[in-house]
């Protein structure tokens, strides 16, 4: 198997994921949660962004702030 992956949706939105242990990863995983949490946007569809960027960046925000504590 590759070290990544792109799956396709059978709408056509492509789809990329990562799984990783921020906690772990020391400055390097902080680093991507702030790089993902600068973005204009989490979700790159209107219809995700409506119904889960709020809580998605409220997820992400939560878990950078215990890791920084």
């Amino acid at each position: 198997m590759p070290p990544w992956t792109s799956l396709r949706l059978p709408w056509g939105a492509p789809i990329w994921a990562t799984q990783f242990h921020p906690e772990k990863s020391g400055t390097y995983g902080l680093e991507v949660l702030r790089r993902f949490l600068d973005r204009d946007h989490v979700y790159s569809t209107p219809t995700a962004r409506d119904r889960w960027e709020h809580r998605a960046r409220a997820n992400l925000t939560a878990e950078l702030a215990t890791l920084t504590d």
